[in-house]
């Protein structure tokens, strides 16, 4: 049997995938297109620790008043089923849950939504500090395809929202 269709078989696909630097230690000008600016930092930089290693994807306010922020990488994904997007994610909102305006943060698989939060408060981040995700995409395996990952904030107030990713990976199982 195949060991990448096996449900048994554990893998990390990110070096078959063509993902690079996807935990950004190889710094930011490594793999990833970063939208207005550099997005990848030294996590010490910004006074967290960061997942694993020492490096950082930071979207979100910045003192040039953005508004938008932009990560994303072209990548061949492998042809194998099933197939996730893994990630670390540490997600902050200052914004109030009761107004009519919010922020909002998505990953996109070519344009398209697999998860996309346009009600981004307080009360919707997941919590405080670092969590774990897995989005499912064996819908794409075999493609060649854009990821993205992107938040951005309505220009009405200046709550700011935030959102900092680290290993983000590809694999046969979810974490």
């Amino acid at each position: 049997m195949d060991a990448s269709k096996s449900a048994s078989a554990t893998f990390n696909l990110a070096s078959a995938s063509g993902l690079l630097n996807g935990d950004f230690e190889q710094g930011p000008s490594i793999g990833w297109i970063q939208q207005p600016g550099p997005l990848i930092y030294r996590a010490p930089d910004y006074g967290i620790a960061a997942f694993s290693g020492e490096y950082v994807a930071y979207l979100g306010y910045e003192d040039d008043n953005r508004h938008i922020a932009t990560l994303s990488q072209r990548v061949t994904l492998p042809n194998s089923w099933p197939l996730y997007l893994n990630l670390a994610i540490w997600l902050y909102s200052e914004e109030m849950c009761d107004v009519g305006y919010y922020d909002w943060f998505g990953f996109y698989v070519d344009g398209r939504a697999i998860v996309e939060n346009s009600r981004l408060c307080r009360g919707n981040t997941g919590g405080e500090g670092w969590r774990t995700l897995s989005f499912d995409i064996s819908s794409y395996a075999g493609l060649n395809v854009l990821l993205t990952f992107q938040i951005g904030s309505n220009s009405i107030d200046p709550l700011a929202s935030w959102a900092l990713l680290d290993t983000i990976n590809l694999s046969n199982q979810p974490w």
